[in-house]
Order: C-alpha cells, then structure tokens, then sequence
C-alpha cells in the first residue's frame, strides 16, 4: 500500500461531485438521501445518487478531461512502463448503517486481471467503519480500514487481498472513486475476461483506456 498526496486546487475532484449530486455537504447527504435499503449485489451501482453521479459525469467532458489528466500526471510517474486504465472511476457511496460495497472479495474474483494495480481516492474523509476494510497479505485475515482523506491517493492491491465493507456505524457517509490500472505489457500477453457484475470486456475501448 502506498499513499500518495495531490493537490486539490489543481484537481478539485469534490466540486464536481458536489455539483453532480447538487448538495454541497457531502458527508451528511444521507440527512436528505438515504438509501431506503441496505446495498446488495445489483444495487451497489445503481441507486439514486450513483444514478446522478454517472449521468452528471457522462454530461461534463470537464470532468473526464479532469480526470484523464489525473491519471496521467498522478499516477502514470508511478510506473516504469506503459499502463492502460479504468476508463471510468468508479463512484461509491457509504451511508450510515448501510455499506457500499455488497461483499468482502478479491477483484479477481471477478475476472479482474490479477495483476492490476487498485487506486483509492476518497473524496470524504475515509475512517473506521465508514470505509472499507482490507487484509495486509493474501488471505491473511488481518483486516484493517484503509483510511484516508480528500487529497489522498492510496495505491494497493485489490486484485489479490480480500477486501469489503462493514456497516458504517459512524455518522458520516463516506462517497469515495477508486478505479484501476494495468501494465500494457501484461494487458497484450494476456486474454482479457468479462465482469461478471456488467459482463464488461476488460479491454481497451470498453474498461480501459489509453493515453495512445
């Protein structure tokens, strides 16, 4: 795990959010959005305000230049070689007694490759059990929260270590991005899969992208 600090001036990643789900005190907008159930698998993507979040994102190219721009000055320098990455963050939201994400896995559980790289970006502040927890060592057990703040970014390895939520019992929402990367060498010697959540192809031009 490695955390990385950016500046949040040059990469005002809240203001968009705030702007998308058109509520400036993000840590309290379970006071008026509540989630009217705990999140299960089909619907850790799909409630209200993930709905506003994407529509909000897929209508600003600012933001995706945003965050483009991000991956490649942020995080590209972190690699020796050529990386492809999530075309998309994917956006999560961790309410008061609910989750955000539905169960403890390994992402390659899921026909990730395991050789991704996972990136964590919280755009709340990420503690305790408002944010989700993870093992340091394959199949270790030993979990522990990955905390954070806005103008982190935490480098791990979601693909290999068992990671999940428990239910926030904080007064907070947690809304958080992560998204992941993938060395280009590996993604051209490899046979991309499909999710099984969205069937996705994780290929180029459908989950991933490129800077070529």
């Amino acid at each position: 795990m490695k955390k990385i600090n950016y500046n949040t001036s040059n990469y005002n990643f809240r203001d968009y959010v705030e702007k998308f789900l058109d509520f400036p005190s993000l840590e309290n907008i379970h006071t008026d959005f509540p989630f009217d159930e705990v999140l299960v698998y089909g619907t850790d993507q799909n409630r209200h305000l993930h709905k506003k979040f994407y529509q909000g994102m897929d209508a600003c190219p600012e933001f995706v230049n945003l965050y483009r721009n991000f991956v490649k000055e942020t995080v590209v320098p972190l690699f020796d070689g050529e990386i492809i990455f999530q075309k998309f963050p994917t956006f999560r939201v961790h309410q008061p007694n609910n989750i955000a994400v539905f169960a403890f896995h390994k992402d390659k559980e899921y026909n990730h490759n395991e050789n991704e790289i996972n990136f964590y970006l919280p755009i709340t502040k990420a503690t305790d059990t408002n944010t989700f927890w993870f093992e340091s060592e394959e199949d270790k057990g030993d979990f522990a929260p990955m905390e954070g703040e806005y103008g982190d970014l935490i480098q791990w390895n979601g693909a290999n270590l068992s990671h999940g939520n428990k239910l926030n019992e904080t007064n907070q929402t947690r809304i958080s991005f992560d998204f992941r990367v993938l060395s280009k060498k590996i993604y051209d010697t490899s046979t991309p899969k499909n999710s099984k959540s969205k069937n996705k192809s994780f290929t180029i031009g459908d989950y991933y992208d490129t800077f070529k």
